[in-house]
């Protein structure tokens, strides 16, 4: 049985995993009803789960409005698994662990994370595309460049600073590259700036992808190694496009 307390409208949990228990916060609105959708967001190096659901401004309002429900793992050591299946072993079983008690919609399950949070979702990309219906990385990507490794064509909207000073923006256009060519999107992109009323904000999107994937990068200028939460929310970006997979 796992151990609940209530942190700031949260509620903290355990789950075994790996013959390890891991931790792990949720939020499921009231009366959540049955096959609805779940957001999985993983936090950064040397954070923690209640830090990534500060940094999501407003998810608790997005989630109440759009009814879905949000899980934030913890990582062993305040780090994350990016080269082996540790912690993709743990999203899945958080996944059966939220059907189980929410009955979400395991066809719509999507995969976000910050930092070295994003680079697990990218690494995710190659273990579970099977399982996972589009991601959402946030200034993260495999430092080393990605591989692709995918079981088929995904859905992603990747958020970046352009003042980011730990992983740099410039090598944020050919991680994207690699998805936009295995997903088989057109090579120019839709640019929209000053995209939803910030001037700050530019919106690419390569359409066109196998069974209708698309890869987006919201940019954020002169944002640095945070969750851009200035006029628009990260979160609602995200689940505007993650609704539609």
């Amino acid at each position: 049985m796992g151990v609940t307390s209530t942190i700031e409208a949260q509620t903290r949990k355990t789950i075994t995993s790996g013959g390890k228990t891991r931790e792990y916060l949720q939020y499921v609105p009231s009366n959540l009803e049955a096959k609805r959708p779940l957001i999985i967001s993983c936090h950064g190096m040397n954070q923690d789960a209640q830090y990534q659901w500060n940094m999501l401004s407003k998810a608790k309002e997005c989630a109440d409005q759009n009814r879905f429900a949000i899980v934030l793992p913890e990582g062993e050591g305040k780090a994350w698994d990016i080269s082996g299946t540790k912690d993709t072993d743990l999203i899945l079983a958080l996944i059966q662990k939220m059907k189980a008690d929410y009955d979400i919609d395991e066809n719509r399950v999507y995969l976000s994370g910050f930092s070295m949070g994003g680079m697990l979702t990218y690494h995710a990309i190659n273990k579970i595309s099977d399982k996972i219906a589009a991601f959402a990385p946030i200034s993260g990507y495999p430092m080393g460049g990605f591989t692709w490794g995918g079981k088929r064509p995904v859905p992603v909207i990747h958020h970046h600073g352009t003042g980011d000073d730990v992983c740099g923006f410039s090598a944020v256009q050919g991680n994207l590259n690699v998805l936009i060519n295995a997903n088989k999107c057109s090579t120019k992109p839709t640019i929209t700036k000053s995209y939803g009323g910030a001037s700050h904000i530019t919106r690419k999107e390569w359409s066109g992808g196998t069974n209708g994937v698309k890869v987006v990068l919201m940019e954020l200028a002169y944002i640095g190694h945070w969750t851009g939460n200035d006029v628009l929310y990260t979160i609602d970006e995200i689940w505007k496009f993650c609704k539609n997979y």
